[in-house]
């Protein structure tokens, strides 16, 4: 993010004219994420081309160009009509409200209640529109117009210079107040403790000199910037609304520019950099995991395969050689292979015109059946000898079913 604030000429020898041109020089500042300054300098109008812009840029409005004015807004739509504004502050301005440009204090400084005081910061126009011209003319993404520094909750003192004299500028909730640092007589009027004590490196000794109460902190002028665009000001108001930061893509850039930098976007980028690092890193782990159980459950197969036929010297597919030495195991001594009650009832069940089970036990090497009713013998070995079944009838009524061969159709 660039931070850049035009130098206005001396007050002694600006006119109206003068205002009314793009300003000669710039100050700058840099920022990647908002909190810090990474980088600061002077550029002439000729030399805004090697600025970088790609995170956007905030046009900072110099101090002595703006009034502030309370005013105590009427509820509804009214109060964001810029006619109602004007003529709340007709009064105190001098010049026509046709000629300044209004601009509201952030809805998060504002007080309570639909009708609390609200700051109006004022300004010339043409003098912003002049600053504004040779940003937008470059196509710069420019996302707010700030003030240097803006009323606001807490108290803040700033040692500055102004025309190459040290200053002092008072900003809280009684408004901005910009004195000469000779004129304070070693006590400012403040109702609290100030919460920011800053002064340039140019009058931290004529401030300390003035002031020696204060804790005094150097800051660099940016900084004081970054501040008032912490708290949420923009400028951009009414008219000027549709041409600074307004543009859909320039809203996607500040909020990419924020999510990535922003110190208050920290746990979010942590988060998405966790979820996007599960998948990459715990699917592997879970494949080599399963891959490893794998081997360890095939290894314990061949040992299991290799007791049971210690006669055979290579095992292709355990599984396999097992079942069929069970089988000729179960020939040999003839007992019922395994599951061969289940495949019978399962057969049984599924054969169209045979007579429900009324009991059944194992005998041996076959199976004896009572049904429910009287079946007939030719049906029985219709639906079961195509599937290795002999069925032979018994004196008591019941069937002797016994399997014919070892491999049987499942």
């Amino acid at each position: 993010m660039l931070l850049i604030r035009p130098t206005p000429a001396s007050s002694s020898t600006a006119t109206a004219s003068a205002r009314s041109e793009a300003p000669a020089s710039w100050q700058w500042a840099r920022s990647l994420d908002g909190q810090r300054i990474d980088a600061h300098g002077q550029a002439t109008t000729n030399e805004l081309d090697t600025l970088d812009t790609s995170g956007g840029c905030i046009l900072v409005v110099p101090i002595d160009w703006l009034a502030w004015h309370r005013v105590q807004l009427p509820p509804g739509r009214a109060a964001r009509q810029i006619a109602v504004i004007a003529g709340l502050i007709e009064d105190a301005v001098l010049d026509d409200p046709a000629m300044l440009h209004m601009a509201l204090e952030p809805p998060a400084l504002r007080g309570a209640g639909p009708s609390s005081a609200s700051w109006v910061a004022v300004c010339r126009r043409d003098a912003l529109l002049a600053a504004l011209q040779p940003l937008l003319a470059r196509g710069w993404p420019v996302r707010a117009l700030v003030p240097e520094l803006a009323p606001g909750p807490d108290w803040v003192v700033w040692a500055h210079g102004v025309e190459g004299e040290p200053h002092i500028t008072l900003a809280g909730p009684a408004g901005v107040l910009t004195v000469a640092l000779d004129d304070v007589a070693g006590q400012l009027p403040l109702e609290a403790t100030p919460r920011h004590v800053w002064a340039e490196a140019a009058t931290l000794n004529d401030a300390q000199r003035h002031l020696p109460t204060l804790n005094w902190a150097l800051a660099p002028t940016a900084l004081v910037w970054l501040h008032t665009a912490e708290q949420g000001w923009n400028l951009a108001q009414f008219d000027l609304r549709g041409r600074v930061g307004q543009a859909a893509w320039q809203r996607v850039t500040q909020w990419a520019h924020a999510w990535w930098h922003a110190p208050a976007w920290r746990p979010a980028r942590w988060g998405t950099a966790l979820l996007l690092a599960t998948p990459v890193l715990a699917l592997p782990a879970l494949a080599w995991h399963h891959h490893r159980v794998e081997r360890m459950l095939r290894a314990e197969l061949d040992q299991r395969a290799r007791q049971a036929l210690p006669g055979v010297p290579v095992l292709l597919d355990p599984v396999r050689q097992v079942r069929q030495a069970l089988e000729r195991e179960h020939a040999r001594t003839g007992t019922l292979p395994p599951h061969a009650v289940e495949r019978l009832l399962h057969l049984w069940g599924g054969s169209d015109g045979l007579p429900a089970v009324r009991s059944l036990s194992v005998d041996g090497s076959q199976i004896r059946l009572q049904t429910e009713g009287p079946a007939e013998a030719q049906r029985l070995r219709d639906a079961l000898a195509p599937h290795g079944w002999t069925v032979t009838p018994d004196a008591d009524g019941s069937w002797a079913v016994a399997p014919e061969r070892t491999e049987m159709a499942p």
